[in-house]
């Protein structure tokens, strides 16, 4: 056996045959692929004198193994460790080559000469690509022979780089039905992440889940509450035709699922009122949340003057304390209870809050003579209506006429407005008119504002 100063790096292999060397076609192409080699020294066994060399075993069970990146090594993609089985008993080495999986872009190379009997090898290059490898493949492929002067063996099996081993693993249960299995991404040519899970220590495992290369996270949500189970999660590569390539699972992790509850009822659903003076078609309402583990509360409103009337459900994100009901009837009662629901079930309603939304008539109506008309003043309550209308009537010695629209469409948005009382002008003497106003929705009407008197001439 030769040390590894004296390997022969050879251009062009030779073999005996009856008595003479001559070279191999099929050599050719192996010497292309081993720039390594070169010619020997003329002392090498079997180098000249017909001197019939020793049959070379082939190398057999080769496996590449990814191991995890290192940033703090300048390793950002890891290594590749090679091992194999030496069934050769004159190597002078083991000739190490590598490209890119697939081999159609690219051609073997050599990349370096192991010592003899050894049967382990570490590349830290990526086959001397670097970075370029992610363009070129996803993966790398190996082969190894081993090598004696003149002689070189046959190749060993091909393999492809088994992903490095998932890091840092961990699960923890975000809720009863919930829990999510972490790792970190150390390799670099995973084609995906295979997550399995088993009841015990002893197994059977399971499949439970496949996530895309790059994915650092797992949600398993087909799980019991108050129940413990364990994880573990291998990277994988797939060649083309469909082999996959698993790294050693890592670590086992586990964690339990908390027991599952029904969430308390919030508690002092109230009225929460607004001193910017809410749109009338609208009530506030506040709360206290007294769980931590509810989706959501279910508000629910009822009509406040109608005994048994039905219950309207009203969807609450979680962890909420107020909310706005809108789309009312201003100047209406409302009666309002809430409860608390998960996975698990509903809580028991709260108090109930009774709110009464604001009218949106108009008010503090003035009136002021101005000969035979009446200059009538108000506050404009609503916040869509189409016009004001103003309705009189004519009061007679405690004789009250009818009320009579006055004719006149006001603008939206009006608070004063110059305005007769039909009938008033053809009495001779100064008569006492009632007014009132209300403005007109597309759908509805307002109520009507207070009554305002005012003696016309």
């Amino acid at each position: 056996m030769r040390t590894r100063s004296n390997i022969a790096l050879v251009a062009l292999a030779l073999v005996v045959v009856n008595g003479c060397s001559a070279p191999l076609e099929d050599e050719r192409a192996e010497q292309a692929a081993s720039p390594l080699l070169r010619l020997p020294s003329g002392d090498d066994p079997g180098a000249g004198g017909g001197t019939a060399l020793l049959p070379l075993g082939t190398p057999t069970g080769l496996v590449a193994t990814g191991t995890p990146s290192d940033q703090s090594a300048n390793l950002p993609w890891g290594t590749t460790a090679l091992k194999w089985a030496d069934n050769s008993s004159a190597e002078g080495g083991f000739e190490i080559q590598c490209r890119p999986y697939g081999g159609t872009l690219t051609s073997w190379r050599a990349i370096g000469i192991a010592q003899p009997n050894t049967t382990t090898w570490v590349d830290s290059s990526l086959c001397n690509y670097g970075s370029i490898l992610f363009v070129v493949s996803g993966n790398l492929e190996y082969r190894v022979r081993a090598v004696s002067g003149q002689q070189v063996g046959d190749f060993s099996n091909t393999t492809v780089v088994t992903p490095a081993t998932p890091g840092a693993p961990s699960a923890v249960a975000l809720a009863p039905n919930r829990i999510q299995v972490r790792w970190s991404d150390v390799s670099w040519n995973e084609s995906q992440f295979v997550v399995e899970r088993a009841d015990n220590a002893t197994g059977p495992w399971s499949v439970l889940g496949v996530t895309a290369a790059g994915t650092t996270s797992f949600d398993d949500t087909l799980v019991r509450d108050a129940t413990t189970y364990l994880y573990r999660v291998s990277a994988r590569f797939i060649t083309n035709d469909n082999i996959g390539h698993s790294s050693a699972p890592t670590a086992v992790v586990s964690t339990a699922t908390p027991a599952a509850t029904i969430p308390n009822a919030p508690a002092n659903l109230h009225d929460l009122g607004n001193p910017q003076m809410p749109a009338p078609d609208r009530a506030s309402l506040g709360w206290i949340d007294l769980s931590s583990n509810e989706f959501g509360f279910a508000l629910e409103r009822t009509d406040g003057t109608t005994n048994n009337a039905p219950w309207t459900i009203i969807a609450v994100p979680a962890n909420a304390t107020s909310y706005t009901d809108m789309g009312l009837t201003p100047g209406s009662t409302y009666v309002y209870r809430i409860r608390s629901y998960n996975a698990w079930g509903q809580s028991s309603y709260s108090n109930t809050a009774t709110v009464q939304t604001r009218s949106d008539a108009p008010t503090n109506l003035v009136a002021v003579p101005n000969g035979q008309l009446a200059l009538l003043t108000w506050t404009d309550n609503a916040t869509n209506e189409l016009e004001y209308r103003v309705d009189c009537r004519l009061d007679m010695g405690g004789l009250l006429t009818p009320w009579t629209d006055v004719g006149v469409s006001l603008p939206a948005n009006t608070t004063s407005a110059f305005v007769p009382c039909p009938g008033s002008t053809t009495l001779a003497i100064p008569t006492a008119v009632d007014f009132r106003v209300y403005a007109r929705m597309s759908t509805r009407v307002t109520g009507y504002s207070n009554v305002a008197n005012v003696t016309l001439q």
